[in-house]
C-alpha cells in the first residue's frame, strides 16, 4: 500500500507521521523559539528591498497535519507539519521565509475595471509566488535526492512554463488588439497556469531574471507586477537557452497599464 502513495494518500501521511513520531515532537518544540522566527526573517529579508525589511508580531504560525502544503490565510502562517520538517532539513527557516515573503511584500491591491480583473490576477500572483519561490524551491531541486517524493516540485513549477508563456502572450496580444474588449477572466488564468496559483510560471521566470543578473531589479521592483514581466523578458533575451519572450505588442500593453494604475497604487504603500 505505501508503495502506491497516490492511491492510499491517507494511509501513506498518518503512517508517515507514525514512523517519525518521535523526531517530529521534538522538531516542534523548536517552532517556538525566537532563534526559528528569526532565520525565517532573515531569509525572507534577503528577496526584498531595505524598505520592506519590517517585521510583523501579529503573524502567528499554526501547525496541521493532513495536508501537504503552507499558506498565509488573514496574517497566520499555517504549516503542514510533515512539509515544514522536511523542508527545514534542506534549509533552516526556508519555507516559513516563504510564506512570510507573503506578508511583508505587502502586495498591492490595485482597483481595475472589471475586463481587467485576470490579467491583474495573472500579474499579482506569478510575481507574488515566483519571486517568494526563490527562497525555498531552487534547495529542493538542487537537493532533490534528499526530498521525500511529495515535496518534489518539478510537477508544479515546470509542467509547460514555456507554453503557458505563449498563451499568456497571445492572450496579451488579444486584449491590446482589441482595446480590452476581448479578455482571459480569473477562472481562465487560473486553468491555464494549473491552479498553480501563479508557481507556474511564476518559478520559471523569476529563475531566468535572477540568473541573467536582474536579481537586484527584481527585488527593488517586488512590489510592482509590471517590471516583473518586462524584467522577464530584458532576461529572457539574454539567456543561452532561449526560453520565450514576449511581443513588442504585449510589452507595449503591459507599460500602459504600468502608467495607469502604477502611480495610484504606490500611493497606498505610503
Amino acid at each position: 500500500m505505501m508503495d502506491d502513495k497516490l492511491n492510499n494518500w491517507m494511509a501513506y501521511k498518518i503512517n508517515q507521521y507514525k514512523a517519525n513520531e518521535d523526531v517530529l515532537k521534538k522538531y516542534v518544540s523548536h517552532l517556538e523559539e525566537p532563534a526559528y522566527m528569526d532565520s525565517i526573517y532573515l531569509k525572507a529579508w534577503e528577496w526584498l528591498p531595505k524598505k520592506l525589511h519590517t517585521k510583523s508580531p501579529n503573524t502567528q504560525i499554526f501547525i496541521v497535519a493532513i495536508d501537504n502544503d503552507a499558506l498565509v490565510d488573514q496574517g497566520r502562517i499555517v504549516f503542514t507539519l510533515w512539509s515544514v520538517y522536511n523542508q527545514d532539513k534542506l534549509k533552516y527557516g526556508i519555507l516559513g521565509a516563504h510564506e512570510m515573503h507573503h506578508v511583508l511584500r505587502k502586495p498591492i491591491d490595485f482597483k481595475v475595471e472589471p475586463s481587467e480583473e485576470g490579467i491583474f490576477y495573472l500579474l499579482q500572483t506569478i510575481l507574488n509566488e515566483g519571486s517568494a519561490d526563490m527562497i525555498d524551491k531552487k534547495y529542493s531541486f538542487e537537493k532533490a535526492d534528499d526530498v521525500v517524493y511529495e515535496y518534489h516540485f518539478d510537477e508544479l513549477l515546470l509542467t509547460k512554463p514555456d507554453s503557458i508563456i505563449r498563451v499568456i502572450d497571445t492572450a496579451i496580444q488579444e486584449m491590446a488588439g482589441t482595446k480590452g474588449q476581448k479578455y482571459p477572466t480569473v477562472k481562465q488564468f487560473r486553468n491555464l497556469m494549473n491552479y498553480s496559483s501563479g508557481h507556474n510560471p511564476g518559478y520559471y521566470m523569476a529563475d531566468i531574471i535572477v540568473r541573467n543578473g536582474y536579481r537586484k531589479e527584481l527585488i527593488k521592483h517586488i512590489q510592482n507586477p509590471f517590471q516583473f514581466i518586462i524584467l522577464y523578458n530584458a532576461s529572457a533575451k539574454r539567456d543561452k537557452l532561449h526560453p520565450p519572450v514576449f511581443s513588442d505588442t504585449t510589452i507595449d500593453y503591459i507599460k500602459q497599464l504600468q502608467k495607469k494604475y502604477w502611480k495610484n497604487g504606490k500611493k497606498r504603500l505610503s
